[in-house]
């Protein structure tokens, strides 16, 4: 069966568990009580539960399938100490002692599943810092003196009990209140809260409502199997297996993953997309039609577990991208779907898209790290539909919030760096149609406004602000540039910008625009530009410029690695398109291209490969394209060497 096959079936495998626990906890009251077949009732149960969970691990293609695999041995140890404590003391004629082989497997079943929550909270999380664990110990502790003090303390007048065997009773209580305060911290963590998670939690209250009163019992003298606390355990077990077969358990299982329908009449392209989304740790679903993709996504929403986003191809027979759109937008229960339209043509009607939720639009062929951004940029959380992503200014007083228009990823996250050593919050949009929107949303202090960007340039959306400006009313907005042709100051200036930084742009020139139009800020001045000495040793990157990026950002250099990554992944792929434009006597498209290179080199400290895109730039902006071949190998040749360069930058060997 296939992946998506057997999801379809987990839809309604949730159902089948829960009624079929819910019925076999009627069924085990109807036996014979303290019975064999009780006995063996119970440890069914919790088998299918074992099963549900490993079930549930291969639907949901679990990241990080090691934390799951803890969790799954915690729940088989758990199954093999009940057939110590429950099944065997039955088949030997029911005598009970205290503790019993049973009660060490017990205590390691609870260790091993709390193991693998805490493991799955940092996934979630990002790291379980210090201070959670010390106020989920603070917290169970106190719940455990609590019902010590109010609950077990009234029981505890039994006699023949070893000392081990009450060490053993009480430690299930407490046990049971460190899996809480997990399950709560997993709740109340970033995402979504699907009906998996809810169902977790209280299968957790379900089990400690059991052992406490399991504990009561021991303690008091008064236990014996078949008792009405084997329900709480039995409630327990069923809640467990249907949140591990729901289909919103992958919001559990997948920490980093999303959920995305691709639809598109392609049986290749699905595949390539599906693996793409995969890699990037997304939970993609396919669909080769509008009714498949519509079916698909009406189902999701009724299972609690809807799609986040979805991918739509705009040519399709019958129902295309667009109509497929309306669709969508029409039914209230999928309008929060955000989506995205891949299309073959070269332009798409904007006013169009918008009116049915289209948030982004991609032309084929598509580059994964152009999918990448823009999937990051559409489901960027926010009470909004927004596509800009936003950058935080956390701890420290803020000056302002600045909008940051630019289409390259590198130079997005220099300025976003930038800005926030300068103390500014920061929102990124990827081109002129998205800072529009995103003024339409808010008010800025200013804008850094890229001049050269695909749907609308920083011109032709600067002159659009400015027309919609209301009077006494002008938001700054400086261009950043990596033009360097005469006249680039005036033809900013004539658009209707404020100011003009040249790429690459460095905190001490951003700092000195943003003060101008601002204000100076009285605060400790935070950025100082490094002093570097003038070196004659020939690199194909300026270490000037690398002290620069190292000292943006957090301490430990993390934006810097972060920075180098993104060049080398984008830098191959752009090369590309350079050679095929030149292959196809594309001077525009080798302009647009060689612009883009040059801005994210130069942004790294590659000089000379950002003066060779500079050549290139020019030969397309002239039409001329007889030389270019000659200067791509020569790019190449000078890309290779920045790339062993940063390479030994991003692994510390260089400094």
């Amino acid at each position: 069966m296939s992946i998506a096959g057997a999801q379809l079936e987990s839809r309604f495998a949730w159902r089948m568990f829960l009624a079929g626990g819910l019925a076999a906890t009627v069924l085990y009251f109807l036996l014979p009580s303290g019975g064999l077949a009780q006995a063996y009732l119970f440890v069914a149960v919790q088998g299918l539960v074992v099963v549900a969970l490993a079930v549930g691990i291969r639907v949901n293609r679990a990241a990080r399938v090691g934390i799951w695999k803890v969790l799954l041995a915690g729940q088989a140890v758990y199954l093999c100490a009940n057939l110590f404590w429950y099944v065997e003391p039955l088949e030997r004629g029911g005598e009970l002692s205290f503790p019993s082989w049973a009660d060490p497997l017990f205590v390691l079943a609870y260790l091993t599943m709390a193991a693998g929550l805490v493991a799955l909270v940092r996934a979630r999380s990002r790291g379980l810092n210090r201070t959670d664990f010390v106020d989920a110990s603070i917290i169970t502790l106190g719940l455990a003196i609590v019902l010590w003090v109010f609950q077990i303390q009234r029981t505890y007048d039994v006699s023949g009990i070893s000392a081990l065997g009450e060490v053993f009773t009480l430690a299930y209580p407490l046990l049971d209140l460190i899996l809480l305060a997990l399950a709560v911290r997993l709740v109340v963590g970033g995402g979504t809260k699907g009906p998996a998670f809810w169902l977790l939690l209280a299968s957790v209250i379900a089990q400690l409502i059991a052992d406490i009163g399991y504990a009561e019992a021991v303690l008091g003298g008064t236990f014996s199997y078949g008792t009405p606390q084997f329900a709480g355990w039995l409630i327990a077990y069923i809640l467990l297996g249907t949140a591990a077969l729901h289909p919103s358990m992958r919001e559990i299982a997948r920490p980093d993953g999303r959920r995305v329908l691709v639809v598109d009449d392609n049986a290749t392209n699905r595949v390539v997309l599906h693996d793409q989304l995969t890699a990037w740790e997304m939970c993609p679903e396919v669909s080769d039609d509008a009714q498949a993709a519509l079916a698909a996504l009406r189902q999701a929403a009724a299972g609690g577990a809807p799609f986040e986003l979805a991918l739509l191809d705009m040519c399709m027979p019958q129902t295309n991208g667009m109509e497929l759109a309306r669709l969508i937008a029409a039914d209230p229960e999928l309008a929060a779907t955000r989506l995205v339209m891949l299309t073959s043509a070269a332009e798409i009607d904007w006013a169009a898209a918008h009116e049915v939720g289209i948030a982004a639009s991609l032309t084929k062929p598509v580059r994964q790290s152009q999918l990448y951004d823009c999937l990051m940029r559409v489901t960027d959380p926010g009470p909004e539909r927004s596509r800009p992503l936003r950058r935080v200014a956390a701890g420290r007083g803020f000056r302002g919030r600045v909008l940051v228009v630019e289409d390259n990823p590198t130079n997005q996250m220099v300025a976003l760096g930038i800005l926030d050593e300068l103390r500014f919050q920061a929102d990124v949009a990827g081109n002129g149609l998205e800072a529009l929107e995103a003024l339409d949303r808010r008010e800025y202090a200013a804008v850094l406004m890229d001049c050269q960007m695909p749907e609308m340039d920083g011109f032709e959306a600067t002159t659009e602000i400015r027309r919609r400006e209301g009077p006494g009313h002008r938001v700054p907005i400086i261009a950043m540039t990596a033009g360097a042709l005469e006249g680039a100051r005036e033809e900013c200036l004539t658009a209707g910008m404020d100011d003009y930084i040249s790429k690459p742009v460095t905190p001490g020139d951003v700092d000195a625009a943003l003060e101008r139009w601002l204000g100076g800020d009285p605060g400790e001045r935070v950025v100082k530009e490094p002093v570097v000495e003038s070196t004659t040793s020939e690199k194909a990157v300026d270490v000037a410029r690398l002290d620069v990026l190292r000292g943006m950002g957090p301490r430990d250099g993390s934006l810097l690695v972060t920075l180098v990554d993104a060049f080398l992944s984008e830098a191959p792929a752009s090369l590309a398109q350079l050679h095929e434009a030149t292959a196809r006597g594309d001077g525009k498209a080798l302009q647009q291209g060689a612009h883009r290179l040059r801005g994210s080199s130069a942004n790294v400290g590659a000089s000379g490969a950002a003066a060779r895109c500079g050549e290139l730039e020019a030969l397309g902006a002239a039409g001329d394209l007889s030389t270019a071949p000659d200067l791509l190998r020569g790019l190449e040749a000078e890309l290779d060497q920045v790339g062993v360069e940063l390479r030994a930058v991003a692994s510390g060997a260089l400094t």
